[in-house]
């Protein structure tokens, strides 16, 4: 198989889960790359089954429960929100999701010449969570990961920013009843991406600038030359 879609797979199944879109990205990558889709279909699931065979076994617990920090009522283990109040139940608790596509990221090399494409693929390949808390996580991590440092928008830092307005906009249409903090968790990463902007459009000038001066300079050189030797 085509040595780029083996890399690309196990990027993609590095946490050992493997999601819809993620599927789709590399169906797309093998049609692009002419691979038979029999083939890449049949190695696909060859992996996946050895890394369900290679899971330890897990004893289900049966009966956990936990208090609603809001009001005090007794909630199942596996609730996100409270029955009673309404409270969401996963704050400041990362979601398996963002927790899944931070490892994959860190997996890539920063060295390889495809780094940016590659790291885009993986912030792309991730749908945006459901709940409020795990939308906001997820924005702000995308959001602070832009390199503000470089002087344009570089293919891994939009793709960062494109998953960071998906997850405002799918913020702002979650259901939550605390409409204030649902403001302020959106104010803030409208604001970290305002911030990035900034600092790569600042950048951006300062390069212009230097081109500037560098081609005046330039200029007057060649006119003392010309004129005067």
């Amino acid at each position: 198989m085509n040595p780029e879609l083996e890399k690309l797979i196990e990027l993609a199944l590095a946490d050992g889960i493997l999601t819809d879109k993620e599927r789709q990205v590399l169906q797309k990558k093998a049609q692009e790359l002419g691979v038979d889709q029999d083939e890449f279909e049949m190695v696909l699931d060859g992996k996946l089954h050895q890394l369900e065979a290679n899971k330890p076994k897990q004893k289900e617990k049966v009966g956990n429960i936990k208090t609603c920090p809001a009001c005090g009522e007794t909630v199942k283990a596996m609730a996100l929100v409270c029955s009673l109040c309404g409270h969401e139940l996963n704050q400041g608790v990362k979601s398996e999701l963002l927790n899944s596509m931070i490892t994959k990221l860190g997996k890539l090399d920063a060295s390889d010449s495809d780094y940016e494409q590659y790291f885009a693929n993986v912030v792309k390949s991730y749908a945006v969570p459901s709940s409020m808390y795990d939308i906001y996580d997820f924005g702000v991590y995308c959001a602070n990961a832009i390199d503000s440092s470089a002087n344009s928008w570089r293919e891994d830092s939009s793709a960062l920013e494109a998953k960071a307005k998906e997850c405002l906009s799918k913020l702002r249409l979650s259901d939550s009843s605390d409409k204030i903090k649902k403001e302020a968790l959106t104010n803030e990463i409208e604001n970290i991406l305002k911030e990035k902007r900034s600092e790569i459009s600042k950048n951006n000038s300062k390069d212009w600038i230097l081109i500037s001066v560098l081609l005046v300079v330039s200029l007057a050189v060649y006119y003392i030359v010309k004129n005067y030797f």
